[in-house]
Parts: C-alpha cells; sequence; structure tokens
C-alpha cells in the first residue's frame, strides 16, 4: 500500500486527496488537493463561474495527533470573490472556521467528554 492510500484512509478527508506526504521537524506534513473543479463560496455556498478566482494560497492547519508527531494539513486554496460575500476562501469539507485547525481536532474533546459522562451514567433501574 502507497503512503498516500494509507494516509488518505486513516484522515477521512471528505472531498480532497492526499498527493504527498512528508515528515518534517514540525511533524508529519499531508498535503491535499481538492477532488472537485467547480468553484464555491465558504461564505454563501454560491457555485459557479461568475465567482473570480482572486488569488491561490496555501493553507496549513491541524489535524489530530499520529503518535508523537503533529499532523500538519496543507492545501491549495483559492480565494474567490463572491458578489454577495467579497473575497473568501473556497470551502473546503472538514476545515473549521478557525485558520488553524480542523474539524476533527477541535471536536475530538467535546466527543471524549460526550464518552465519559454516558459511562459515568448509572444504568437506569428495570
Amino acid at each position: 500500500m502507497r503512503v498516500t492510500t494509507a494516509f488518505n484512509r486513516l484522515l477521512l478527508l471528505g472531498g480532497a486527496s492526499v498527493i504527498d506526504v512528508s515528515f518534517a521537524l514540525q511533524g508529519v506534513i499531508v498535503t491535499v488537493r481538492l477532488r472537485r473543479r467547480r468553484r464555491v463560496c465558504s461564505g454563501c455556498g454560491q457555485t459557479g463561474r461568475h465567482l473570480q478566482i482572486h488569488e491561490h494560497r496555501v493553507k496549513r492547519w491541524r489535524h489530530l495527533d499520529l503518535g508523537a508527531s503533529r499532523c500538519i494539513i496543507e492545501c491549495e486554496l483559492r480565494r474567490l470573490r463572491c458578489p454577495d460575500c467579497g473575497v473568501r476562501y473556497e470551502g473546503c469539507r472538514g476545515r473549521a472556521d478557525s485558520d488553524s485547525m480542523c474539524e476533527v481536532f477541535i471536536l475530538a474533546p467535546t466527543d471524549l467528554l460526550d464518552d465519559n459522562a454516558a459511562a459515568a451514567q448509572p444504568a437506569p433501574a428495570a
């Protein structure tokens, strides 16, 4: 199995494909590309060619750690000029509103708390 295939299955990034994996001092850097070609505004959800491409930028955000190493997702995103919202980054599934973390990284502690709370509740009396 190739490393990119393994990381595609491990990270479950819907709408994106892993194209490169590198190991650096910062941690594991996973480079992904979006599968869709259609332009989508992250603010209002409009799609189509009327959304002009303003520029391309490489953005990074943190995913859950892989053992002792940090996992950093890196993707080139388009900045689109939307008639309603102005200039915004295109929408990327799995990326949180925060520029530095992914949804999984943010939601993991709350999932753990929910699991612990459910385990701590006594079983209903029959």
